[in-house]
């Protein structure tokens, strides 16, 4: 089971793609960076990412350009339409579409507040879709 918070999305969800990881049952995402392309376009850590990710184009290493080598593992998303530094909408929101597309299955809870906000953290329900993860 992987758990990530904000830009350990990115890390996590390669490792999935990539079979680093081939035993991983679940993935459960707090408030996470799941588009490289749309965080190297953020002006408050775009130049990190380029730099990291070598220039400004970043889609290769994009886990959603290839979303069927996520859609067998269950995921879990928290993220707020009020964060200000990763939008819902184009991360755990567009993450659940591309996922689904591909077969997949991924749950957004929607929060409240900006990044960081202490509604993402919800211990019995991620306590819960990870049991639910393991099988009997």
């Amino acid at each position: 089971m992987l758990l990530a918070q904000s830009m350990g999305g990115l890390t996590s969800l390669r490792s999935i793609e990539d079979g680093r990881t081939p035993h991983i049952v679940a993935w459960a995402g707090i408030f996470p960076v799941t588009n490289l392309a749309e965080a190297a376009r953020n002006p408050r850590f775009g130049n990190t990412v380029q730099e990291a990710y070598g220039g400004d184009r970043p889609s290769s290493a994009d886990p959603l350009a290839r979303p069927e080598l996520l859609r067998t593992v269950p995921m879990l998303a928290w993220a707020s339409p009020m964060d200000t530094l990763v939008a819902k909408s184009e991360n755990a929101d567009l993450l659940r579409s591309r996922v689904d597309q591909a077969g997949g299955s991924v749950t957004v809870m929607s929060t409240v507040g900006d990044h960081g906000d202490s509604s993402n953290f919800q211990a019995d329900r991620l306590l819960a879709f990870f049991d639910g993860a393991v099988p009997p």
